[in-house]
């Protein structure tokens, strides 16, 4: 999902980069990471989850968190 949602491949993206380093990066591959997150895993983030996804460790850490839920 990050790499489709970025365009690059799934060997470009690394779990500690943060996202604003891509140069693809901006507020708008936020927000299209956060509904392609939501929609394949049937949830809706809060605000401050939101603002927390700054990396792919990140989403997986807030993905981890939804599925013990």
């Amino acid at each position: 999902t990050v790499a489709r949602t970025l365009r690059l491949s799934a060997e470009d993206v690394k779990p500690e980069t943060l996202f604003k380093d891509y140069v693809s990066w901006n507020s708008l591959k936020h927000m299209e990471l956060v509904a392609a997150m939501e929609d394949a895993m049937g949830i809706t983030f809060t605000a401050q989850e939101i603002a927390r996804l700054v990396s792919l460790q990140a989403a997986l850490e807030l993905a981890v968190a939804h599925a013990r839920e």
